[in-house]
């Protein structure tokens, strides 16, 4: 490391120089060495100076010490993709809803309330697949919205039908979320529920009638692919009377 030192000539002149040794110690015997008997030794300013110039021991730690903070930040960015990943498991968007006809009708009867245990979920999953008539249901009372967006637990005995609802539910969730956080509320958001499904429901029921009236194959082929690109229901072909 590097010293800066004052000495006086036999002139008595007062003068400074620069010098570098490992210790302050050593500067004192270097400099003695050249017949120069300094009335003050000090370590030259500046942070590099002071890290380096104390030897290997030092830079061994602020080495570790880079490392250690690499390390930490490394396992806090592979934490979060973890949970970016895990948590991309438990979302799905609205489609349909495709599995065994009984199991898929018994949760239906029961309007969801033998999967969800909050009525708000329950009401989340009557609009979650798109184009689905829906009978009016009471809008349930939301105590916060932390509450409201909180993710739904997938179990691993789930059923296949139950766990793909639950991961459009939590994926309704999620836009609830992303919509608050742009000014809405929640009582906003249960009202755009209402008026995509119509929208939805509308447009599988004009399909549906250009359909019947025409019977031609092409036609049912055409409006069969756009309601599909939709996410909403296809149409069967119409009994030929």
């Amino acid at each position: 490391m590097k010293f800066v030192y004052q000495y006086r000539t036999s002139e008595n002149e007062l003068r400074s120089g620069a010098i570098s040794a490992p210790s302050r110690d050593a500067a004192f015997a270097a400099l003695k060495e050249r017949g120069i008997r300094p009335s003050r030794v000090e370590e030259a300013p500046g942070f590099f100076n002071k890290v380096f110039g104390k030897g290997k021991r030092w830079i061994a730690i602020v080495i570790l010490a880079v490392m250690a903070l690499a390390a930490m930040f490394a396992f806090l960015e592979i934490s979060r993709e973890f949970r970016v990943v895990e948590e991309s498991l438990q979302v799905e968007d609205r489609a349909q809803l495709f599995g065994d006809p009984v199991v898929i009708r018994e949760c239906e009867d029961a309007r969801w309330t033998n999967v969800f245990h909050e009525a708000f979920d329950c009401y989340l999953a009557l609009y979650a697949i798109p184009g689905k008539e829906i009978v009016p249901m009471t809008v349930p009372s939301i105590r916060n919205i932390k509450e409201a967006t909180r993710l739904v637990d997938i179990n691993e005995n789930d059923l296949a039908e139950v766990a793909q609802m639950k991961r459009m539910v939590n994926g309704m969730k999620r836009e609830l979320a992303e919509y608050v956080k742009s000014g809405g509320t929640v009582g906003g958001y249960l009202k755009r529920l209402e008026i995509r499904q119509k929208a939805e429901r509308a447009i599988y029921e004009t399909a549906q009638r250009q359909i019947q009236r025409t019977k031609d194959v092409s036609v049912w082929k055409e409006k069969n692919a756009e309601l599909r690109a939709m996410g909403l229901p296809m149409v069967g072909f119409p009994d030929e009377d």
